[in-house]
């Protein structure tokens, strides 16, 4: 029986990449729901809330996304 090496190991590494991905996403979904909240009980003024928590999502999707796309190419 022929054991392909290099293609079991591409699959692991495959799966491991992914993981780490899903990991990442479900920390960042854990920390931006914190955010959210905190910002939202304790802030004072509603248009500098608002400004933050855009400039927080514009900040930090697009690397979530970029690392998505990595992560399908691997």
């Amino acid at each position: 029986m022929y054991l392909n090496l290099d293609k079991l190991l591409s699959n692991h590494l495959h799966n491991l990449v992914s993981l780490g991905f899903l990991l990442t996403l479900g920390l960042y979904a854990l920390f931006s729901f914190i955010m959210y909240y905190h910002w939202k009980e304790y802030s004072v003024e509603p248009k500098m809330t608002n400004i933050t928590l855009a400039l927080y999502f514009l900040t930090t999707i697009p690397p979530l996304f970029i690392l998505g796309i990595m992560t399908l190419i691997i």
